[in-house]
């Protein structure tokens, strides 16, 4: 009777070869495509939007059911606010640097808060916070660029407007720190170079507009010298 059980079993493993041989093809194929799929992503914003909306949330150790509705909410702020800004179109072209710059730094970050849990809530707190600085740059700067010449010729730029742009980028370089502290600690070599490159490219247009606002500031003007003594 033992031997016929172990013929069966035998016989019922061959069987089933083909088909556990059909389904690790599956998961290799699955698994190469989702490799593919992140290597290829930053490349427009749709592809970013894509993988974050079929992504499902991992649940981790500790994890509870609060913090879970938390993150999905926090993502779906974040999709909301990338396609936001990939509806935006700015007439001055530092303006509009600047806010592509923006938009590469959202993309990459929110795929790497996606590969990388633990640091998930901080990363997504860095980008909400550059994305509201932006919203306030943005606009004003395209506002300050695009006001008459004669005007700025008789009272100069709207000085309340440049301080505030000023008082943002301060904001958004010091959250740019923030980030510099994760990616200190980051392992992938890979995945600091990545860090590296959008938090630069960043960075360095933060302070291409820094300058251009103390252009603006600091152009001649008939009267616009009494306006600096009332702001």
């Amino acid at each position: 009777m033992e031997y016929k059980i172990i013929i069966i079993v035998f016989l019922l493993s061959i069987l089933a070869m083909p088909v556990l041989a059909a389904d690790m093809k599956k998961i290799d194929v699955s698994v190469a495509s989702q490799t593919e799929a992140v290597l290829n992503l930053g490349k427009n914003t749709n592809q970013v939007l894509g993988q974050l909306a079929t992504s499902s949330l991992e649940i981790v150790p500790g994890m509870t059911i609060e913090t879970l509705k938390k993150e999905k909410a926090e993502k779906l702020v974040l999709q909301d606010m990338l396609k936001n800004k990939t509806d935006k179109v700015y007439k001055n072209n530092i303006t509009n640097q600047y806010h592509e710059a923006l938009k590469k730094f959202m993309q990459g970050l929110l795929v790497y808060s996606e590969n990388h849990r633990t640091e998930g809530e901080a990363i997504r707190e860095i980008i909400k916070i550059q994305a509201d600085t932006e919203n306030v740059i943005s606009p004003l700067l395209d506002k300050m660029k695009q006001k008459n010449k004669v005007w700025k010729f008789f009272f100069g730029t709207n000085l309340r407007d440049a301080k505030l742009v000023v008082s943002q980028l301060d904001k958004a370089s010091r959250n740019l720190k923030n980030l510099e502290l994760i990616r200190e600690k980051t392992v992938d070599p890979n995945d600091w170079e990545a860090i590296g490159k959008i938090e630069y490219l960043l960075k360095e247009n933060i302070d291409i507009v820094s300058d251009e606002v103390k252009t603006e500031e600091s152009a001649l003007s008939l009267f616009g010298w009494v306006k600096k003594i009332f702001v």
